[in-house]
């Protein structure tokens, strides 16, 4: 089954870049699509989320994932072992 996540984050942030090398990694071995987009163009007025970047969100699964994450937290997560 393709996951599809989104990756939260904005242009400078090095922790975004970190995020993105990691979720990459983890996709080689699996069916993950990843897609990335500005918090701060989809949610202008939510400043709590503006500050917790890099973060994902899949409509799949229902929640997201805050970093920090290993892939050991992405594994669980995208299985729907664990949301926050």
């Amino acid at each position: 089954m393709t996951r599809s996540v989104t990756l939260y984050g904005t242009s400078g942030c090095h922790l975004c870049e970190e995020a993105r090398e990691l979720i990459d990694r983890y996709a080689v071995y699996t069916a993950l699509q990843v897609h990335e987009a500005d918090v701060l163009e989809h949610f202008p007025d939510t400043p709590e989320l503006q500050e917790r970047i890099p973060f994902l969100e899949s409509e799949q699964i229902g929640s997201r994932l805050f970093w920090p994450f290993d892939t050991a937290d992405l594994h669980q997560w995208l299985q729907g072992g664990m949301s926050t």
